[in-house]
């Protein structure tokens, strides 16, 4: 379908183009949101992916499964349930991603999620976890901008009845929009309304009634005129009959099977051939493909020629085979259609080392004649197809949404067959899914919102007060980590540290000062670009004051976190802590410094953003003053008369905890090893008074020790 385009679609491309806010797009069957989305993603200056529930629902949005992007096992995500062993309450759950698909999750700026209706509340909250985890970020989904596409009056997420009870003790539901994570999140929904897929009106009005649960005896009455009692009779002798769709997979096997073996012709079989990586739940067409002359089938890919001979659904028959070009050729509404074999992608997401771009690479293939057997297809597999002609069989619906999803595939009301009938037991009482529906925002709301939304991103890029008072609160931590572990091992580093907190304070409060001011200076503005232009000049020199500040308190504070712990957990917890600080304001800065010399705008400042996490932070501040020398760093944080010797020690206990396979304090603890750089005992009785050098201390280690002592007095002339 080319792209056409109406006021709900580009309200949905504005919010995503020019905001960080979060979108669900939703619509009834056939507005043409998976239009949108191949349509919208080319233009787009922000760094994506596109994820899907399903293998064959991301082979069609030209994406990849959840579980294969976030590494996720595949049982529920419910941490919260302490007896429910799965892969998520095991060590070996929390095993770390690759370096390449951690970097494309640091440096993403739009999640896509296509067919967000099968997506169950907890892999939602999994993916959360997933992105927070690893962008150090406490926000929802790790600050990523979520684009949610589907609708939740069609097909349902699948609850098997042994997890069923599990779920019910943490989620309200097993939809998406029960998760924790999204009951935290800011967002706008979209709702399309311009339906391309049938244009009878009689018919939308039907299908909307059947959405929204409204199944009165009017609706049923229509809907039932199109029942047919003896389908074969009905159809016998046509060519081509319509395609039936049933609830289950084997349903629709046996009416292929038996239809195919009604023909007299000779059996053909064709095999797929697959390279590469390319999972086999995710195959988007028969493996083998069992074909006769007379076989009704369907197209399952577009013709990737771009000559339209053919596209996803289109039906037709098996006319002639031609051996020798390995070609089926297929008749369909007159025409005589050439039918070769063609290739589907296995897609995955990288890095581009040239420019670091995150770029779609071919995992693997499947090539196979784009065919399938179409005297009935599953229900499920038929969600975004359209068809001219079709049989619906829904007497076992077992799922909320089945019903609509299968009659909205047709056109017309006049092309709908049904073969068994249709009741108001095919309603279903999902009160959740109404309640959600009910709860958004008007379309008028969402458009009124749209400017201050746009502006509030453009200044966020650079002023994101968020970061700064996480910077301040990961410093407090450190600050008070600092006191309660380090004060007799590197009472400098601590002192210093100290002494800095006001600092980050202050600048939290100004960034919070700054941030009224802009809103007070634009307060009168009625577009983006109009409140961009008053506060250009102010921006210019806060960006200046900012960066200086920061760069500062860089400079000054990432040298103290260099301190050497030998408790293995209070190592841990400080190295964490150290990371995400030295993560926060060494982006900041980065950021910061590319507006200084470049000016801004979001591309260029995302850019600045993407080139400093894909160097991991390693900028000329993040690592060691070149000026310094190691002694004098060692000084600054110990207190030391002689820093020099302090290393020697530390390199000592290394090689000897190294040797004997123990912890570093089991060989000796820091708080001896600082004693001995301070004090430089020479002798026995010297080293005994060492806090931490007892009788067996001595014994093992008395005379190396001494001897180092002695060794490093007599190269310094003590």
């Amino acid at each position: 379908m080319s792209y056409q385009t109406n006021p709900q679609l580009e309200l949905a491309e504005n919010y995503l183009r020019n905001t960080g806010v979060s979108i669900f797009l939703t619509g009834k069957a056939g507005t043409g949101k998976t239009t949108f989305l191949r349509h919208v993603l080319p233009i787009l200056n922000k760094r994506y992916v596109v994820v899907a529930p399903t293998g064959v629902a991301a082979i069609n949005a030209g994406g990849v499964t959840i579980h294969s992007f976030f590494q996720l096992p595949p049982c529920p995500y419910l941490p919260d349930v302490s007896e429910l062993i799965t892969e998520y309450q095991l060590p070996e759950g929390k095993k770390q991603m690759r370096k390449s698909r951690i970097d494309i999750i640091r440096t993403l700026d739009l999640l896509v999620i296509d067919e967000i209706s099968m997506v169950r509340a907890d892999l939602l909250d999994s993916i959360d976890n997933t992105l927070r985890r690893y962008r150090r970020n406490s926000r929802p989904f790790g600050g990523v901008q979520l684009l949610l596409i589907g609708d939740i009056h069609q097909l349902p997420p699948v609850v098997t009845a042994d997890e069923e009870p599990y779920l019910k003790r943490v989620y309200n539901s097993p939809f998406f929009f029960d998760s924790k994570a999204f009951k935290k999140l800011s967002y706008i929904t979209v709702e399309l309304r311009t339906i391309y897929r049938q244009q009878d009106e009689r018919f939308l009005s039907l299908l909307n009634r059947m959405r929204d649960n409204q199944y009165d005896n009017e609706t049923l009455q229509l809907l039932n005129s199109r029942f047919v009692a003896d389908i074969e009779n009905h159809f016998k002798g046509q060519r081509s009959i319509p395609i039936r769709l049933t609830t289950h997979n084997v349903q629709a096997d046996l009416v292929n099977r038996r239809n195919l073996e009604k023909l007299d012709s000779r059996e053909r079989q064709f095999e797929a051939t697959v390279s590469g990586s390319f999972p086999e739940g995710s195959y988007p067409a028969e493996k083998s493909l069992k074909l006769k002359v007379g076989a009704q089938v369907m197209f399952v890919k577009n013709d990737p020629s771009g000559a339209g001979r053919y596209y996803n659904g289109k039906i037709g028959v098996v006319s002639s085979f031609d051996d020798e070009e390995k070609r089926v050729v297929v008749e369909s509404e007159g025409e005589a259609i050439e039918v070769e074999p063609v290739s589907w992608e296995n897609v995955k997401y990288d890095i581009d080392p040239s420019d670091k771009t995150i770029r779609q690479t071919v995992d693997g293939t499947f090539t196979q004649y784009p065919l399938r057997l179409a005297w009935a297809v599953t229900i499920h597999k038929a969600q975004g197809l359209t068809f001219d002609n079709v049989i619906v069989d829904a007497a076992d619906a077992f799922a909320y949404g089945q019903v609509y999803v299968a009659l909205s595939r047709c056109r017309s009301l006049e092309g709908l067959v049904l073969s068994s009938r249709i009741s108001s037991s095919c309603s279903f009482d999902n009160r959740d899914v109404e309640s959600f529906s009910n709860a958004q925002p008007s379309e008028q709301e969402t458009r009124s919102r749209y400017e201050s939304n746009a502006f509030n991103y453009y200044i966020d890029m650079l002023f994101d007060l968020r970061s700064v008072n996480q910077l301040y609160d990961i410093s407090l931590k450190i600050d008070q980590f600092n006191r309660a572990h380090l004060t007799n091992i590197a009472p400098k580093a601590v002192s210093q540290w100290n002494e800095q907190m006001p600092r980050l304070a202050a600048l939290a409060e100004v960034y919070d000062k700054f941030r009224n001011q802009i809103a007070r200076m634009t307060s009168g503005a009625t577009t983006a670009a109009e409140a961009k232009a008053i506060v250009a000049d102010r921006i210019s020199k806060a960006v200046a004051y900012f960066e200086t500040q920061l760069t500062d308190s860089q400079k000054s504070m990432l040298p103290l976190l260099d301190v050497e712990i030998d408790n293995k957990e209070h190592a841990a917890r400080f190295k964490d802590m150290a990371e995400t600080f030295s993560s926060i304001i060494g982006l900041k800065c980065a950021c910061l410094k590319s507006v200084v010399e470049k000016g801004y705008s979001v591309e260029a400042y995302q850019k600045a953003k993407c080139d400093y996490l894909l160097k991991d932070g390693k900028t000329e501040s993040k690592t060691k003053s070149k000026t310094k020398s190691k002694t004098e760093e060692v000084s600054n944080l110990y207190d030391l008369d002689y820093p020099e010797i302090l290393p020697r020690l530390i390199a000592w206990r290394r090689e000897k905890y190294e040797e004997a396979d123990v912890r570093a304090y089991q060989v000796l603890t820091q708080k001896a090893l600082m004693g001995i750089a301070k004090t430089l005992p020479r002798s026995i009785p010297e080293l005994s008074k060492v806090k931490g050098i007892g009788k067996i201390k001595l014994r093992a280690f008395g005379e190396e020790l001494i001897e180092l002592v002695e060794q490093f007095c007599r190269e310094k002339g003590i």
